[in-house]
């Protein structure tokens, strides 16, 4: 009995159990059931052989169909896209049986409509694992395909529109490395895409520019990621451009710039025509939106009480940087109001929940988009205490839609440096859309200026309209650039000037379907340029009639801009020419003039400091003539300050310099004539005193040194003062050659035997550490000169080079044929065109200073020290030179040496060879002289010396006493040697007076200097010989043993 009703109680049991599983069962299928019929994704299960088993009232409604019943009679597979098919019998090939899949296709509805769906298919087995049946769900894609297309639509009007702007669109690394390039930077640098991308663009930017560019990109950060800057660019073809660029650095993660995105223009012809157009440039952000969920809480005064660990890795931050500050100092600016306002509202509504979209700054300056939900805390009575909320990432959400508002983003990123009105033309609609910056260009509301064609076709001036109409349809149909300047009507009732530019869309057959660009009021520039030709119109008409040179020069690059038509008359060359050859002007200045000209001008040119340039020079025409250019200029300022011209007037002032000149050389002249003429009668005066006194001098030293034995004590005592009467002697004759009272005789002679026996005696006369280096020139023609002043220019410079040098050096002595042309004779005063001798005598000593150089020819002009120098060295010199019709050069630089060069005129004709006089030719045979001076050393002296040599001579100290002594015997002398100036009765008088008894008598005088009227009053006097004191013995014997023997043979020649 216990054991049946045990198994009775079990059965009961069990029984229950049995009903509760069932019942769950019933209920959870019923739960199954409501999901699937209220659910929007479709359900469809079919058995292996296609056939519907179950279908919910969705997939119906993708199908089009209204009950199960109308798939009576078709298999699933009559409701796919045959693409689909294969697309899923290519799944079912490759799926591993009992598994599911996940595909995209398309079905076809019962009115043949398509629609994208995403499938997702399960299968269900037998407990032997035979396939039962598959249940599909499938997804409408519909509203997500069309998003896609849409972006995919958007993104290829902006290629197009970013590909057709004029401006130039360039993404770069930081090295200068250029990732990507628009048609317009391609076409300015005329080179390929490809030729440009994967290349730095440095070495299209100048030198000096560069590193502003790189100082650029160092200074960009994420927090400052934008910047700009205006530089120039050089074509390949040499040519330079100023472009304004505007830069947006793109960051890494971690803080690295990796890139920049540069949008820039050409603004060269703005610089150039002095236009200055203001444009706002909007700086704009890129936006990175990756976010984490973020739980928080916020007090009653906003602020963050408690954030998790996703709030701190999403913002960057750590607790303590965020934890009791305002929510407000994480928040955009612009979105600070709104905020601040909504939860302020939030608290005293005490409305418990809100919902919006909230954007945030994180610690690396970068701003997170967040969708958040939000609850107000209360405490235990009710009262507001605080905000808590989670937000949430709603990137993938937003996705579709934000790649359209992306894409057109990007558009107007690239097109934002242009500071235009933009517009979007759906031409299949006739839709258009005017953005605000458009209307506010017009300056019309969105009432007055509605999204209608209509809008602007009533606001073109009608003579535009026709043009510009006519251009959009060259651009549907032909696919042309869209780039048109027209007016349209402004609301102050004015028409303004405006750029249009536009790019279409065209479907693959080629029709046209959207247009989109952009108009930029130029009305400035046109104005500008207006008033620019017609500024240049008046200004042409004034330069054309000037007789001065107007120029003007851009300063960066260096170029001539305009130079008025008289630079043809005065300069003798076409502007043209100037224009080719900036610097054709500076060219044209003769050497002397130029590195100063050239000085100035760069000086004003490239110093700030410097607003003035004045110059005067001379310029060599191009026919050979020279014209001296009175030559100032200023410089143009923009509205900065900053100078980008330069400008001025070249006067030819000729006639005024020349009148200048010639009244200086006047002056000049006759300051030197007076000069001279009272150093002339300085010397004229002294030379015949000094002159006696140093023939007495010499001519004692010399009969002593003959009377005593030769190696007596004293010989050594008079040749010392014979040497120191002979240097006194070429004093004087230097003082009376630089003072003109002393003219030389000067006859044709080749100047290389000359030179060497100078040399020879310059090698005696300098010590043995002077090295004396000689070098002539075969064939050189013989000059017109004076033997003995040729002997003293060499001894002058020869002493001057040996004291340059410190007495140890080399000196060089050259003779070589120069043909002087008209150019270098310009540059030398006293120098002519023609053939001449030059001898150059160079040392190694220390130069010449420039200061001083101008003076060095100025008689008693010295640097050396007192006692050493007489100041009369270089400039008798230089007497002699002028004095024989030619000039001397000097060649100098300090620390390194001097060379002079005199240049002798050379004759075109052949000289013979001079005779020597025999040395035994000048002894007198008892021939009686009568010897009249009145210095009585000077005649006891010469009698001695004339007797010694063989003559019987009379001697007077009074002219008077000779006269009368020739008068009571007039033939009891041979001839009659008399000085020139003596009381009572000088040289002349006395002559005449001998003459009037005997005709016939050959008469020598004698004089302390020689003057060319006295040479012409001897002529006409009679007399046989003129000679210059002091005179040795064997100069006066061999003159009167010359006139003795004409006497004797009277054919002989004189």
């Amino acid at each position: 009995m216990t054991n049946s009703t045990s198994e009775t109680d079990h059965a009961a049991a069990s029984a229950a159990e049995t009903a509760r599983t069932e019942q769950s069962s019933q209920a959870r299928d019923q739960q199954y059931r409501l999901l699937a019929e209220n659910t929007v994704v479709g359900i469809w299960q079919i058995n292996p052989a296609g056939e519907t088993l179950y279908i919910n009232p969705a997939m119906l409604r993708m199908l089009e169909l209204e009950k199960p019943e109308d798939l009576a009679g078709r298999t699933h597979h009559s409701f796919f896209t045959p693409e689909s098919l294969v697309l899923m019998a290519n799944e079912h090939d490759t799926r591993k049986v009992g598994t599911s899949s996940n595909y995209e296709a398309e079905l076809l509805s019962r009115n043949g409509r398509k629609l994208p769906v995403h499938v997702c298919g399960s299968p269900v087995l037998n407990p032997d694992g035979t396939l039962q049946s598959l249940i599909g769900t499938f997804l409408d894609n519909t509203a997500r395909k069309q998003a896609e297309e849409s972006a995919r639509k958007s993104e290829e009007l902006f290629r197009a529109i970013v590909e057709d702007q004029n401006e130039f669109i360039v993404r770069w690394k930081p090295d200068g490395t250029l990732t990507f390039v628009n048609q317009a930077y391609s076409r300015f640098f005329n080179q390929s895409k490809e030729g440009l991308i994967g290349k730095s663009f440095y070495p299209f930017i100048p030198e000096e520019d560069r590193e502003m560019i790189r100082q650029k990109v160092r200074s960009l950060t994420p927090d400052h990621p934008v910047a700009s800057d205006t530089h120039r660019a050089i074509l390949p073809t040499g040519q330079v451009f100023w472009q304004q660029w505007s830069d947006r650095g793109l960051f890494d993660k971690d803080g690295n710039l990796v890139e920049l995105q540069s949008v820039g223009r050409d603004i060269t012809a703005r610089i150039e025509t002095e236009e200055e157009l203001r444009r706002s440039e909007e700086n704009y952000r890129t936006l990175v939106e990756q976010s984490q969920d973020l739980i928080w809480a916020i007090d009653l005064q906003a602020r963050f009480t408690f954030l998790n660990q996703a709030a701190y890795k999403t913002l960057g931050y750590r607790p303590e940087e965020l934890l009791g500050k305002p929510f407000t100092e994480f928040v955009p600016p612009e979105h600070v109001p709104t905020y601040q306002a909504a939860f302020e509202e939030n608290i005293r509504t005490g409305k418990d929940t809100l919902d919006y979209e909230s954007f945030l700054v994180r610690k690396d300056g970068t701003i997170v988009a967040l969708s958040a939900n939000a609850t107000v805390i209360r405490d235990s009575q009710g009262n507001p205490v605080g905000i808590t909320g989670i937000s949430k990432d709603i990137s993938e959400r937003i996705r579709a839609e934000q790649a359209l508002k992306d894409s057109e983003k990007r558009y107007e990123l690239a097109v934002s440096g242009s500071a235009a009105g933009l517009w979007d033309w759906n031409i299949l609609t006739d839709e258009i859309y005017y953005a605000p910056r458009l209307r506010e260009l017009l300056g019309y509301s969105q009432n007055e200026f509605p999204d209608r064609l209509s809008s602007v076709n009533e606001k073109l001036h009608p003579d535009d309209y026709e043009r510009v109409w006519a251009a959009i349809r060259e651009h549907l149909e032909r696919r042309t650039t869209y780039n048109i300047e027209f007016r349209l009507l402004t609301k102050t009732g004015d028409y303004h000037w405006f750029l249009g530019r536009g790019q279409a869309l065209w479907e693959e057959s080629g029709k046209p379907y959207r247009m989109a660009g952009s108009i930029s009021d130029i009305t400035e520039r046109k104005y500008t340029e207006q008033a620019l030709r017609e500024s240049e119109e008046r200004f042409r008409q004034l330069a054309n009639t000037m007789d001065e040179v107007f120029w003007m020069n851009s300063l960066l690059p260096e170029r001539v801009l305009y130079v008025s038509p008289a630079f043809f008359r005065i300069w003798g060359v076409s502007p043209e020419a100037l224009y080719q050859n900036p610097r054709l002007w500076l060219e044209s200045i003769i050497p002397g003039d130029r590195q100063r000209v050239r000085d100035l001008y760069d000086n004003f040119f490239k110093n700030k400091a410097v607003p003035t340039y004045s110059a005067e020079y001379r310029i060599r025409r191009s026919d050979g003539s020279q014209r001296w250019i009175s030559d100032t200029g200023s410089k143009i300022k923009n509205e900065r300050g900053e100078a980008y011209r330069v400008c001025g007037i070249a006067r030819d002032v000729t006639e005024r310099k020349l009148a200048e000149e010639n009244h200086a050389a006047w002056e000049a002249k006759l300051q030197q004539s007076q000069k001279m003429d009272a150093i002339g009668r300085l010397a004229g005066g002294i030379a015949h005193d000094f002159n006696n006194i140093l023939t007495v001098i010499s001519g004692n030293a010399r009969m002593a040194r003959q009377d005593l034995p030769a190696g007596h004590s004293l010989q050594e005592h008079l040749t010392e003062i014979e040497k120191s009467s002979e240097r006194a002697t070429d004093l004087v004759r230097q003082i009376l050659a630089f003072s003109r009272q002393q003219e030389m005789e000067r006859k044709p002679l080749y100047l290389a035997p000359v030179v060497e026996d100078a040399v020879k005696f310059l090698r005696s006369t300098l010590p043995a550490s002077i090295e004396i280096r000689s070098n002539y020139e075969s064939h050189l023609l013989p000059i017109s000169a004076n033997a003995t002043q040729v002997n003293q220019v060499i001894m002058n410079l020869g002493t001057n080079a040996s004291h340059a040098m410190n007495n140890n050096g080399l000196l060089e002595v050259r003779l070589d044929m120069v043909t002087v042309d008209a150019n270098t004779a310009g540059t030398v005063p006293d120098l002519h065109q023609g053939r001449y001798v030059r001898l150059s005598m160079q040392d190694a000593g220390s130069g010449i200073d420039t200061s001083i150089l101008p003076h060095i020819f100025d008689p008693f002009f010295t640097t050396k020290s007192p006692g050493q120098g007489t100041g009369l060295g270089l400039s008798v010199v230089h007497g002699i030179m002028k004095s024989h019709g030619g000039a001397v050069t000097v060649e100098t630089e300090v620390g390194k040496g001097s060379a002079f060069n005199l240049f002798f005129p050379a004759l075109e004709v052949e000289i013979p060879p001079s005779k020597p006089v025999e040395a035994d030719e000048a002894q007198g045979h008892g021939e009686r002289i009568l010897f009249v001076d009145d210095e009585h050393s000077i005649v006891f002296i010469t009698t001695r010396m004339l007797k010694r040599v063989g003559y019987n001579v009379t001697g007077f100290t009074n002219p008077l006493e000779a006269l009368a002594a020739f008068k009571s015997d007039p033939d009891q002398f041979d001839l009659v040697v008399t000085d020139m100036s003596m009381p009572y009765l000088d040289g002349p008088r006395l002559i005449v007076e001998i003459k009037k008894i005997r005709p016939d008598i050959p008469i020598v005088m004698t004089t302390g200097y020689i003057r060319s009227q006295d040479v012409e009053s001897a002529k006409g006097l009679g007399i046989a010989e003129l000679i210059l004191k002091p005179n040795t013995i064997h100069e006066l014997a061999q003159t009167l043993h010359t006139i003795l023997a004409r006497r004797l043979k009277p054919n002989t020649p004189p």
